[in-house]
């Protein structure tokens, strides 16, 4: 016997609807998906119930299920902006950064004024490294004064500070603060700034407010941990490295930093230690290879040092600080003779700069 379907009814489609945001917005988002469901199993065509289900969906991060309702809904209703908008910043979520720069340009298409369209679309094409159409989209907002001003402010100054335009970086992050002083980035970019000037304590004050407003931010103890490295304040440096892994135990190069400082103190087994860990998590870096060998002549292990020599040029045979570290150890060794294929090597890359 053939299935009855499903009669269209708007009236229940509204109630489930309704219920449906009720239990969206006090997250209960199983709940939320059903009545949506529901909704538009009696009004097929119910675009707001595909919307708030792709709502639901992409708060959930269920990012291809969002992706499905916002483009129903979008076949529904070609005119909503903010489906567009969504859909792009769940094409973001899944790095398709291509499909996230068109759906954010047909937002600005629909709705000229979207703060939220024009900050997305910039900070992908910062990704993209297209710097100078991310600064247009920045400075739009900033000239037509639309929502996400400080924002803007604060990406603008991220990228002069990558392009080395300190003082139009540090232009932009004053008037953030002057916005809006409550947004972390704005001292995290500022710190960055200061230190490309070699300002470290200023660096160190903003690191450090940061840090009361984002305690559990390891980008900013690793950052804020190696000012105190070029300080020579080494127990500090420790202490943030430390609290980084804490925070991640993956990030490789705080353990890499880590045994820097331990190196500087004369502590080279722990420096040793911390390399070995840093290689097991990123086993392709020929620097660590090369600090672990240096930190092995420390110790006498001339084996073990020219082995970590020898990894480093296996993984990269341009990389300058594993022959000079070859020579000066031969050097050190009074065997020069077994230098010279190292120097001559050298001295192919870098001809200017061996005798």
């Amino acid at each position: 016997m053939k299935r009855k379907s499903q009669q269209k009814n708007p009236n229940k489609a509204t109630e489930y609807y309704q219920s449906g945001l009720q239990n969206f917005y006090s997250g209960l988002f199983t709940l939320a998906v059903a009545d949506f469901s529901d909704a538009i199993k009696f009004q097929p065509d119910y675009e707001l119930a595909f919307y708030q289900r792709g709502m639901v969906y992409y708060v959930a991060q269920r990012y291809e299920n969002a992706i499905t309702d916002f483009t129903q809904s979008i076949r529904i209703n070609p005119e909503n902006a903010l489906a567009y908008c969504h859909r792009g910043d769940a094409y973001r979520h899944l790095q398709c950064y291509d499909a996230s720069l068109a759906d954010y340009s047909e937002t600005i298409r629909l709705d000229p004024k979207s703060g939220d369209a024009y900050i997305n679309r910039g900070q992908i094409y910062t990704r993209m490294k297209q710097y100078e159409l991310a600064i247009a989209d920045f400075t739009k907002i900033i000239n037509d004064r639309l929502e996400n001003i400080s924002i803007a402010y604060v990406n603008r100054a991220a990228i002069y500070i990558s392009l080395g335009q300190i003082g139009n970086a540090l232009y932009d992050l004053e008037q953030a603060i002057y916005l809006d002083s409550n947004i972390p980035d704005i001292y995290y970019n500022r710190a960055l700034a200061y230190e490309y000037l070699n300002d470290y304590e200023r660096a160190l004050i903003d690191y450090t407010e940061v840090i009361a407003r984002s305690p559990n931010d390891a980008d900013v103890y690793y950052n804020r941990g190696n000012v105190y490295r070029k300080l020579q304040q080494y127990q500090n440096a420790l202490s943030d490295y430390t609290k980084v892994l804490y925070i991640d135990v993956s990030f490789a190069d705080a353990y890499v930093n880590r045994g820097l400082v331990y190196t500087a103190m004369g502590m080279n087994e722990q420096a040793i230690t911390d390399y070995t860990e840093a290689l097991s998590i990123a086993p392709n870096d020929p620097a660590t290879y090369v600090n672990r060998g240096g930190t092995y002549i420390n110790l006498q292990q001339f084996d073990k040092a020219f082995s970590d020599f020898a990894k480093a040029i296996e993984l990269d045979s341009y990389f300058i600080p594993a022959y000079q570290n070859i020579i000066e150890v031969y050097k050190q060794l009074q065997q020069p003779e077994k230098a010279t294929p190292y120097i001559q090597k050298l001295q192919e890359m870098m001809p200017e700069e061996v005798e």
